[in-house]
């Protein structure tokens, strides 16, 4: 027995000094609201998302105000649901297959090439100081089958608050950006350039996504509840979960443009200049 406690005793030690043993950060408990704008091919719609996203022990409520749309991502169940106002309908798959989908670094055809560091920039958002990470990823396509030749360039930039556990799966889940934290703001810059068959592929898209507020809160259990009358279909991956998704975006698209809602039909004010998105 002196033995094994003296084992346990070093086991211990040797997670702290290796950083094994659990993030003893705590949780975000509240909501964060953020502002989230979008612009050129590829993006649902061109400019800004309101997005309240409600916080407790890792999970999250997301709910984009002009949309509609509600995510409720379980970290603690491995369960990820989506559904819009209104519907009777929402799809749910489990939350760590909503990233891994797709083809690996090692498929055909495909090359990835990733950089990422912590500079030595920080900046306040809110009266919380932030860490600044830069980070690229360089993906190459190049099919001859398909006759598909393509270049994506992902610029990205992030400021993290250090004060709180890593808030995303994603985070959790990319080596390849491992940010550690609640990220403040972000802007990522995605260019596309190639052929496919005889015709070009030219593409920009550009996103950015800053914190306008937080409220430090209790949060109830019920908040993170799907309304009754709804009923949830699930699915083994986001994958196959895709068709139910873009039949409810679709269905819930109709119902905003029906009643001049949709973003698309916000004034031209409402949109951006990309160039200086990172400065305030």
């Amino acid at each position: 027995m002196p033995n094994t406690k003296y084992l346990l005793t070093l086991i211990l030690c040797l997670a702290t000094q290796f950083g094994w043993a659990q993030d003893d950060k705590p949780y975000f408990e509240g909501e964060i609201y953020r502002i989230q704008m979008s612009s050129g091919i590829g993006s649902e719609y061109k400019g800004k998302h309101e997005l309240r996203t409600i916080y407790k022990n890792g999970n999250k409520h997301i709910i984009d105000v002009r949309l509609g749309r509600h995510t409720i991502q379980l970290s603690d169940q491995n369960r990820c649901i989506v559904y819009y106002d209104g519907q009777t309908e929402a799809a749910e798959y489990p939350l760590d297959k909503l990233y891994n989908i797709g083809h690996t670094d090692g498929a055909f055809g495909i090359e990835k090439k990733f950089t990422f560091a912590k500079s030595e920039e920080t900046t306040e958002i809110l009266g919380y100081t932030c860490e600044i990470y830069d980070g690229e990823a360089n993906i190459t396509q190049d099919f001859k089958a398909g006759k598909l030749q393509k270049n994506t360039v992902n610029a990205i930039r992030f400021a993290v608050c250090p004060n709180w556990k890593t808030d995303s799966i994603w985070q959790r889940r990319n080596s390849h950006f491992p940010v550690d934290g609640i990220v403040m703001k972000m802007v990522s810059d995605s260019k596309t350039t190639g052929k496919s068959g005889f015709s070009k592929l030219h593409g920009n898209l550009y996103t950015s996504e800053k914190v306008k507020e937080v409220t430090e809160r209790e949060v109830d259990d019920k908040e993170f509840d799907v309304p009754e009358g709804i009923e949830i279909k699930k699915f083994r991956t986001y994958f196959s979960a895709t068709t139910l998704l873009n039949k409810l975006a679709a269905e819930n698209k109709k119902v905003l443009k029906k009643a001049k809602r949709y973003p698309t039909q916000l004034p031209d004010n409402d949109t951006y200049d990309t160039d200086d998105e990172w400065e305030d």
